[in-house]
C-alpha cells in the first residue's frame, strides 16, 4: 500500500476514534459518511484455491498478495502534543511531517472553543522511525503507563545527550549506566508523562 494511503487511513481512524471518544452521535456523522463513501476490503487467502491435481500446487501470482505490517506507538497528550513534539524533534534530531489542530478539520464543529487549537493529529520522523500522537480529549485522557518509548543508538555521546535532554523535569526510572547487555541503558518519564527507554548497544569487537 501506498505510504500516503496509509498515512491518510490511519488520519481516518484517529478522526473517528476521536469522535467516538466524545460520545456525540453528531460527531460521528461525517466520518461515518466518509468510511461508507470511500470503503474498502482486503482479504488475504492462504489457501483459497482447492487443489485437484499437481498443476493446481504451483503458486499463481495472483494468488499471492503481500501483507506489510509496521508497528508505530501512537501517544496521547493532554494538551500538550504541540510542546512535547516539537521537543522531540529538536531533541532526537528528527523532522515533525504533521502537526495538524481541530481548527480548520471536519472535527472543528464537534469540538470545545478551548480545543479547538489543540492537535488532533502529529507524526514525527526520526530517521525512518515513526512517531504518532494527538491531544486525547480530556474525558478521554489517562495517564501513560505499560509501556516505553525505546530508543536504539550506537554512539555513547549520543545517548548520553539525548537522555540528558529528555531527564530535563522528568521522573528518573534507572540513570544512564553500564550494564551486561548495553554499554549505556536507562529509563525515564519524560515532562510530558511519556515513559523512554534509551539503549545504547555495545561496541562491536
Amino acid at each position: 500500500m501506498h505510504t500516503t494511503t496509509r498515512s491518510a487511513i490511519t488520519l481516518f481512524a484517529t478522526l473517528y476514534t476521536l469522535a467516538l471518544l466524545t460520545g456525540s452521535p453528531t460527531a460521528l456523522r461525517p466520518w461515518q459518511k466518509i468510511f461508507q463513501k470511500d470503503s474498502f476490503s482486503v482479504s488475504i487467502s492462504v489457501d483459497s484455491v482447492r487443489r485437484t491435481s499437481r498443476a493446481a500446487e504451483k503458486p499463481s501470482a495472483h494468488h499471492i498478495k503481500e501483507c506489510t505490517v509496521q508497528i508505530t506507538p501512537y501517544l496521547n497528550f493532554n494538551g500538550n502534543c504541540k510542546e512535547a513534539f516539537e521537543f522531540y524533534e529538536r531533541t532526537l534530531k528528527g523532522k515533525i511531517e504533521a502537526m495538524m489542530p481541530h481548527a480548520g478539520s471536519p472535527a472543528e464543529q464537534h469540538t470545545t472553543p478551548e480545543w479547538r487549537n489543540k492537535i488532533l493529529h502529529a507524526r514525527l520522523n526520526v530517521n525512518g522511525g515513526i512517531l504518532m500522537a494527538s491531544d486525547a480529549p480530556p474525558q478521554g485522557y489517562k495517564q501513560p503507563e505499560g509501556f516505553a518509548v525505546s530508543l536504539n543508538l550506537t554512539d555513547i555521546p549520543e545517548a548520553e545527550r539525548i537522555f540528558r535532554e529528555l531527564a530535563a523535569d522528568a521522573r528518573i526510572t534507572m540513570p544512564l549506566q553500564p550494564t551486561f547487555w548495553a554499554a549505556r541503558f536507562g529509563m525515564l518519564t519524560d515532562r510530558f508523562g511519556i515513559p523512554w527507554m534509551i539503549n545504547c548497544e555495545q561496541p562491536t569487537a
